[in-house]
């Protein structure tokens, strides 16, 4: 026999205000507790660049040159990585932000805070990048705060990192999906949001014509300590640095072969020595 469930509509919709109303904000703004502040420049569109060639060119890079990234070149990284296109009010999940990235849910659990080394436009410290201003909020000045010290201490012996001018660490805000996903999921698809915007920071910079590298081999808890966050509602998941590529690094691999299979007359990246 058939059993029906009828729900009162009033009992829906005051479910789904409840939710919406818990809703954790798609933003985190530590502008008003920074130490400093600097808006970014407006993003530039890469028109120079096309996809097929960005793939193709991307490389795994580990060695730098001694200068810092141009404030334009902070601001197309960060943006194209993480920041907001459109908002849209869902009547169940509140608002809800889009990116150049997919995100789980569109619950965009990564945020990113950046270890700058300073000499250039940005002043040398920490950062967090505030999506919804579009700025660099300063977290720890260098001095006293020694970016590559601090670097060098927590990145598992990958000492490019220190070479890198910008270096940006990548975290979840484990509730924005917790309250979508109430499951051990929320920590599965943590990993897809994370492995998302790495893709995109990486392509952005070769597209810049900057070279970048990427690692989970890091001290999550000196990170955690440094960022000033919980390792509980908000972790480390990833890192990646990116600088100008250090021009005449050679490739010495005797035993790299080309594929047969790229497309005719296309220049692919090969690695770094």
């Amino acid at each position: 026999m058939e059993r029906r469930v009828v729900l009162d509509s009033a009992l829906v919709i005051s479910f789904a205000e409840s939710i919406r109303l818990h809703a954790l904000s798609p933003y985190k703004c530590s502008c008003e507790q920074a130490l400093d502040v600097r808006a970014l420049p407006r993003p530039a569109r890469l028109d120079h660049c096309s996809l097929g060639d960005t793939l193709l060119r991307r490389r795994t890079r580990r060695y730098f040159e001694d200068r810092p990234l141009s404030a334009q070149q902070t601001a197309d990284l960060l943006f194209y990585t993480a920041g907001p296109l459109f908002e849209e009010e869902h009547p169940v999940w509140g608002t809800v932000v889009k990116k150049c990235s997919p995100s789980p849910g569109a619950r965009h659990p990564t945020e990113l805070y950046c270890a700058i080394r300073g000499g250039g436009e940005a002043p040398g410290g920490l950062h967090h990048y505030c999506t919804r201003h579009h700025a660099l909020a300063l977290l720890a000045p260098e001095p006293p705060f020694d970016v590559t010290a601090f670097l060098s201490d927590v990145m598992a012996g990958q000492e490019w990192f220190t070479d890198a001018p910008l270096t940006c660490f990548m975290t979840c805000v484990r509730d924005r999906l917790a309250f979508k996903y109430g499951s051990a999921r929320a920590y599965r698809v943590a990993h897809l949001d994370a492995g998302h915007c790495c893709q995109t920071f990486v392509l952005t910079a070769t597209g810049l014509g900057l070279g970048a590298s990427e690692t989970a081999a890091f001290s999550d808890t000196a990170i955690e300590r440094a960022l000033g966050i919980d390792g509980v509602g908000e972790f480390v998941m990833y890192a990646a640095g990116a600088g100008h590529p250090r021009p005449h690094v050679t490739n010495q691999r005797t035993r790299l072969r080309l594929s047969e299979h790229p497309p005719a007359g296309a220049s692919v990246g090969l690695p770094d020595t």
